[in-house]
């Protein structure tokens, strides 16, 4: 029946070709967190449904979707195709596709992907899928393999890519080609800022690669032969360090950023593949990484880093003079909100924006077109069915580039309450609260109660199994967070109430 229904579903593609590109209507976050629970605590936001859901999802084999991931939902139809951490690829009941291990070979793959360990890719910004658009129901899967060095430091000189036929075992898929080498040359790339858009033609892909620490960038075009190398292109200022990089939701920029270098901005012609009109903006940071996002209009990009989150007018001739710090991180008293990090543009024309710390929720920033603090940024925006990796977020080209409009603002960011697991390590009631909160622990540890700001306004110990009953009829009333540390760790956060 499954395969049925995709053979239905290639139809459609064929007559509801203008229909709105669906490819990232579902994120896929996870991180092996207890082991109080099977397989990795995963969460699941699908925005199919009217409003978005969050819910919980075991993740089996014991993998993390880690901090960086490429998740596929069907163009069409939007329903969840397959994911993949760098180290495998997931279907769509989120266990190993077939043929779907062994993902980037190697030492490192060896290493970080063993169950005992970091159970993801130690690289970010370089997996991203996307359709055949010469064949229905297949899709490339790109991907970049470290290499470790008997000496010195481990570096990137090959690019990868996998090919996934959805019509193979039963409607979930399989890895038909696996770790094929579509570039390897004599000069080592960057280990990041892999960049996807859609060729005018509507048909092939671009792919942008930069060279190490060069003013140099490869440039990839995947038609119905497969990918091949166009040309490499020199262009503006060189880039030293690794960080992220997108190209804007109309097609028109490619941005690339890091905290060292700062952000690089090009004008981007979809139909030579030519970069043009390098500009650059340096925000005087002192490291590598940070994320970026455009907003729908691509008026707008975003940069987060670390401890600020800055907003910049692409259009401008001098990117300073168009550059407003939006805010600066807010601690919540969980022990993990560490930093910013990673963005992306969601379905619902929202910027969606991870921390390095491993936190159960997610920075939003609710209209990404306008200007300044308008733009109406929440730095604890989404709470999220688990903790999620360090900098963990899905990664998509902006599969709408064509379309009129790059996202859907009818989409309802009224979320319902998230699903979370049965095991939890405390709970609490009533909530709302109007005087006495009731807190019952599993596992012995430290609570903080913090307010919407982040500032902790009440902590103490809590002994396994004993109810405590807490005294709140001094708060007033607002939003207010529970969260439960051991160890140094928080464990679990939840929203409360004050009446």
């Amino acid at each position: 029946m499954r395969f049925i229904y995709l053979i239905s579903i290639s139809f459609l593609i064929i007559v509801s070709s203008n229909a709105q590109h669906k490819g990232d209507y579902n994120w896929v976050f996870g991180y092996d967190y207890t082991d109080s629970l099977p397989g990795t605590e995963g969460t699941v936001i699908d925005f199919n449904d009217k409003p978005p859901s969050i819910e919980y999802q075991a993740i089996i084999p014991k993998k993390a979707i880690g901090n960086s991931a490429s998740i596929m939902s069907h163009p069409t139809t939007g329903i969840l195709l397959f994911y993949s951490n760098g180290c495998m690829v997931f279907n769509a009941d989120h266990t190993m596709m077939h043929n779907g291990d062994d993902i980037n070979p190697g030492f490192y793959r060896d290493y970080y992907c063993d169950e005992t360990f970091s159970q993801w890719y130690p690289i970010i910004g370089t997996l991203l899928s996307m359709e055949d658009t010469y064949h229905p129901d297949k899709y490339y899967f790109l991907h970049t393999p470290r290499q470790w060095p008997e000496l010195g430091n481990s570096y990137c000189d090959r690019l990868m890519y996998s090919y996934i036929d959805m019509t193979k075992s039963d409607g979930l898929g399989e890895v038909v080609k696996k770790n094929e080498i579509y570039h390897q040359g004599d000069e080592e790339v960057f280990c990041a800022y892999t960049s996807v858009i859609k060729h005018a033609n509507q048909k092939d892909w671009w792919v942008i690669h930069p060279i190490l620490e060069s003013n140099k960038f490869l440039t990839f075009l995947i038609d119905s032969l497969g990918p091949r190398l166009i040309r490499t292109q020199q262009i503006g200022d060189v880039i030293e360090w690794s960080g992220a990089s997108k190209f804007s939701s109309d097609g028109k920029l490619l941005g690339l950023f890091n905290g060292f270098d700062g952000y690089y901005q090009y004008n981007f012609d979809r139909e030579s593949g030519l970069l043009s009109t390098p500009k650059r903006l340096n925000l005087h940071f002192s490291g590598t990484g940070g994320g970026l996002a455009y907003s729908a209009s691509s008026d707008f990009v975003y940069l987060s880093y670390r401890d600020r989150i800055y907003q910049v007018e692409t259009d401008q001739d001098d990117l300073e003079d168009g550059a407003v710090l939006v805010d600066t991180l807010i601690l919540f008293g969980d022990g993990q909100s560490s930093s910013f990090s990673q963005a992306q543009l969601g379905p619902d024309c929202k910027i969606y924006i991870t921390h390095l710390g491993g936190v159960g929720y997610l920075g939003v920033i609710n209209n990404p077109d306008e200007k300044g603090i308008n733009c109406n940024l929440e730095q604890r925006g989404l709470d999220l069915a688990y903790f999620h990796d360090i900098g963990s977020i899905p990664n998509f080209p902006p599969f709408r580039v064509d379309e009129e409009d790059k996202c859907d603002n009818t989409i309802s960011s009224l979320f319902p309450t998230v699903m979370r697991p049965k095991q939890t390590y405390f709970d609490y009631y009533p909530n709302p609260v109007e005087d006495v909160l009731k807190v019952l622990p599993r596992v012995d540890g430290e609570f903080s109660i913090t307010n919407a700001a982040g500032n902790v306004i009440r902590k103490g110990f809590l002994a396994k199994d004993l109810e405590t009953v807490l005294s709140l009829d001094a708060l007033t009333s607002g939003v207010y967070y529970i969260n439960m540390i051991v160890d140094g760790v928080m464990l679990q956060s939840e929203k409360l109430v004050k009446m």
